[in-house]
């Protein structure tokens, strides 16, 4: 028979060893998140998708080494799905150049978009904060692209 004092060693020896998750103790929040929706991130807090973990680690300044004062922000991701993990690199890109990152872990693809997206119609307003991404299941984002286009046309 197990004691007070036995599931307490046993709790604090599965803690000391690591098997707990961070979240399991309250000491890293995670938000809910949905594929295609606006969501807010920080840094070192995950985002939980449905089958995807999205960790925001930081921004770096990227020189360019062709182009004399060229640079451009790069916000660097860990993306986690069970026991494979994955680094994405979202670059600001130079003047001009906004682009989806597009992705792979465990066969599965898919789309981050930061600063601009295809699912809002008003331009005024297809403009994501600093704060904001998206994340797509390639598959969806491909049919929300199109159905864009097809739409300006």
């Amino acid at each position: 028979m197990l004691t007070v004092r036995g599931c307490f060693t046993i709790l604090i020896l599965a803690a000391l060893s690591g098997g707990f998750p961070n979240h399991a103790w309250g000491n890293q929040k995670m938000i809910p998140s949905a594929y295609g929706e606006r969501t807010k991130f920080q840094k070192d807090v995950p985002l939980q998708f449905p089958d995807l973990q999205l960790v925001y680690r930081g921004q770096r300044r990227f020189e360019s080494s062709v182009r004399k004062n060229a640079f451009t922000y790069v916000e660097d991701f860990e993306a986690n799905q069970g026991d494979h993990q994955v680094e994405v690199s979202y670059s600001h890109g130079f003047p001009g150049i906004i682009q989806p990152k597009e992705f792979t872990i465990k066969g599965q693809s898919f789309v981050l978009e930061m600063e601009l997206t295809i699912s809002i119609k008003d331009p005024k307003s297809s403009w994501l904060k600093e704060d904001e991404l998206i994340l797509w299941r390639k598959e969806d984002f491909d049919k929300k692209e199109k159905e864009a286009y097809s739409q300006k046309s």
